[in-house]
């Protein structure tokens, strides 16, 4: 019986870890760390998508994140969203993003994302998508983003996590909003 139980416990403590590690992970990348890594799943047929993400520079030296790509897309780039007397726009950001010594970036829905056009496949919730992010001084990086539902807002909505809120948005974030 107590083996049983030892057997279970453990079992519990596997899918609780791996609840957390699914919902919320982190890459480092020289003095780089990039955090809230997802992006929106997307209906079928559909050929464009964006993914987010924060990245600070925890050095001493400014950095930044010039290219972007996925064998998920024909082609990825990154974009800004920006409103200006009443109009909405949105362009490729040429010559990259800054990422200044000590400070935090973030990549949010309304501002800086990245833009996947020729998507190969739907992006589906639940699953993740691959995205190489290439910076000035911290080489490229192979990054997976969480792929959240069609509506989300931020990269814990409709994430399995333990005391999860639905209710919460990813409010406290940085970045460009509207």
């Amino acid at each position: 019986m107590k083996s049983i139980v030892r057997a279970a416990a453990l079992i519990l403590t596997m899918l609780l870890t791996g609840m957390t590690a699914s919902s919320a992970h982190e890459i480092k990348a020289g003095d780089l760390l990039l955090t809230d890594l997802w992006c929106r799943a997307t209906p079928p047929g559909a050929k464009v998508g964006a993914a987010y993400l924060t990245i600070e520079n925890r050095g001493t030296a400014a950095d930044r994140l010039v290219s972007v790509s996925s064998p998920a897309a024909g082609q990825a780039d990154v974009h800004e969203m920006s409103m200006a007397n009443g109009v909405m726009t949105m362009r490729p950001v040429t010559g990259g993003i800054a990422l200044p010594a000590g400070k935090k970036v973030t990549l949010a829905p309304g501002g800086y994302h990245i833009m996947m056009t020729g998507l190969k496949a739907p992006l589906k919730e639940g699953e993740m998508l691959h995205v190489m992010l290439k910076f000035e001084k911290a080489g490229d990086v192979d990054a997976t983003f969480h792929i959240r539902s069609v509506g989300a807002q931020g990269p814990t909505d409709g994430a399995a996590k333990p005391g999860h809120m639905d209710g919460m948005k990813a409010g406290g974030h940085s970045g460009m909003k509207m």
